[in-house]
C-alpha cells in the first residue's frame, strides 16, 4: 500500500470514524479463518495465515471496550426474533377479540406498536439491514391497516366479514412480514465478513479488525472542543489523537499503533510474557498447519 506521510487510514467501528497513520498501515484483507489461540486476552483473536506469513489477530472493538461485531449482530436478530413474536401475538389478539367479543387489546396504528416505534427511531448505515426495513414496512403497514378494517366490522357487528379479514391478515401480509424478517436475519448473517487492517506496531505486524475501511486521506488537527472530550473520554487518552477530516470536518479519532499492543502480548521475545504469549501461538499454529 503506498499512501503520503501525512495521509491516514480511515475506518469505522460502530458509529465512530478512527485511523490510523498510513505509514504504519502495509495492507487491508479480508479475513476468512482465524485459527484460535488458548489463555488469550479477550481481544486476541489468534492467528490468520497471510501468505504464509503468521500474523496476531487484534479485535479492535474489544481492544477499546466496545461489544464486538458479532455480539452486536446478535443483538439485532434478537430484536427480530421479538418483533416476530409480537406480531404473531397481534394476530392472535385480534382473533381472539373478535372472536370473544371483546375490545382489541393492541395498537392497529404501524407507527406505535415495538416495530414501528423502532424503525422510526433506527438510524443506520448497514445497507443490508436499511434494504430490508424497507421492503417490511409495506406488508407491516398492511398488517395494521386490514386489522382496522377489521375492528371496524367488528364494531358493526359483521363478526364473519372480521374474522375474514383477520385470516386474510394471517395467511398474506402477516406471513410476508415475519418471512422478509426471516430472510433479513439471513442476509445479516450473510454480510458479515471480517475486514483487517494489517499494522506495524511494537509487537510486530499485526491484523486489526475494524468494521469496515472508508479512505486513505490527510487529515487535520483542531483544538480540543467539548466533542473532542467526549469522544477522548470513552477512548484511552494515551491511545488518542483527535483529528478532523477536511472535506467536511467530521471528528476522527487517530489511534498510536505503538500503543495498541501491550507488551505481555508481544509475540516476539522482548516485553513481559512474551515467551508464554510465543509457546502458546506456536502451539496454535503447529496445530493449524501453519509456519510460525
Amino acid at each position: 500500500m503506498r499512501a503520503a506521510l501525512d495521509s491516514s487510514v480511515i475506518f469505522h467501528l460502530a458509529s465512530q470514524l478512527y485511523a490510523f497513520s498510513a505509514v504504519s498501515v502495509s495492507e487491508m484483507v479480508s479475513i476468512s479463518e482465524i485459527h484460535e489461540v488458548p489463555d488469550r486476552e479477550p481481544c486476541m483473536r489468534g492467528l490468520i495465515n497471510l501468505r504464509g506469513s503468521v500474523l496476531p489477530v487484534l479485535d479492535l472493538r474489544l481492544r477499546l471496550g466496545l461489544p464486538s461485531a458479532a455480539e452486536e449482530l446478535e443483538q439485532l436478530i434478537r430484536v427480530f426474533d421479538a418483533r416476530e413474536q409480537d406480531h404473531r401475538n397481534w394476530i392472535q389478539e385480534l382473533e381472539s377479540s373478535i372472536r370473544e367479543r371483546r375490545p382489541f387489546g393492541l395498537t392497529t396504528d404501524p407507527t406505535q406498536c415495538a416495530f414501528g416505534r423502532w424503525y422510526a427511531s433506527l438510524k443506520t448505515d448497514n445497507v443490508v439491514l436499511e434494504t430490508y426495513l424497507r421492503r417490511i414496512d409495506a406488508p407491516h403497514r398492511e398488517i395494521h391497516r386490514r386489522g382496522a378494517d377489521a375492528l371496524a366490522l367488528e364494531k358493526a357487528g359483521d363478526y364473519e366479514g372480521a374474522s375474514a379479514i383477520a385470516t386474510d391478515i394471517r395467511e398474506h401480509a402477516l406471513k410476508e412480514t415475519l418471512s422478509l424478517m426471516e430472510d433479513a436475519k439471513q442476509a445479516l448473517r450473510d454480510a458479515q465478513r471480517e475486514i483487517a487492517v494489517v499494522v506495524q506496531t511494537s509487537a510486530g505486524r499485526v491484523a486489526v479488525v475494524v468494521d469496515g475501511v472508508e479512505a486513505v486521506e490527510a487529515l487535520r488537527e483542531r483544538e480540543e472542543d467539548d466533542d473532542q472530550r467526549a469522544v477522548l473520554s470513552s477512548t484511552e487518552p494515551e491511545l488518542s489523537t483527535i483529528r478532523r477530516r477536511m472535506k467536511d470536518d467530521t471528528l476522527v479519532v487517530e489511534l498510536d499503533v505503538w500503543r495498541l499492543m501491550k507488551p505481555e502480548w508481544s509475540m516476539t521475545d522482548e516485553g513481559q510474557g512474551a515467551a508464554a504469549w510465543h509457546d502458546a501461538t506456536g502451539e496454535a499454529a503447529n496445530a493449524a498447519g501453519l509456519d510460525f
